[in-house]
């Protein structure tokens, strides 16, 4: 099997090519057979494109100032850290990181 190296314009179409199957009612792998693409990689894609969507709304919920940092050891337990451009420590899943930006991003 060769490899082969995809443009980010081409993973974004072949991602939506992938889901256009899928919602007529294709399985996973046969989507990405038609894609001709392995279903793994499609999956790795789709995780990278989420990590960069929610880089995104982080970055432009907060603007100017905000920093995402890497946790230490002790942190790891608490979930990730989000810093606030006031200097305020928020830690905890995604999801909840996420329902603080919106709150954040409610009261600008």
């Amino acid at each position: 099997m060769s490899r082969n190296t995809y443009t980010p314009a081409q993973r974004y179409h072949k991602l939506q090519e992938y889901h256009a199957y899928r919602r007529q009612g294709l399985t996973a792998y046969d989507a990405a057979e038609k894609v001709g693409v392995p279903y793994i990689t499609l999956r790795t894609w789709e995780k990278k494109e989420k990590k960069r969507d929610v880089r995104k709304a982080v970055m432009g919920a907060l603007g100017n100032g905000a920093e995402i940092k890497a946790p230490s050891e002790r942190e790891k337990l608490d979930g990730p850290r989000l810093v606030l451009p006031n200097g305020m420590k928020v830690y905890g899943p995604v999801d909840e990181l996420i329902k603080v930006l919106k709150a954040v991003e409610g009261r600008a």
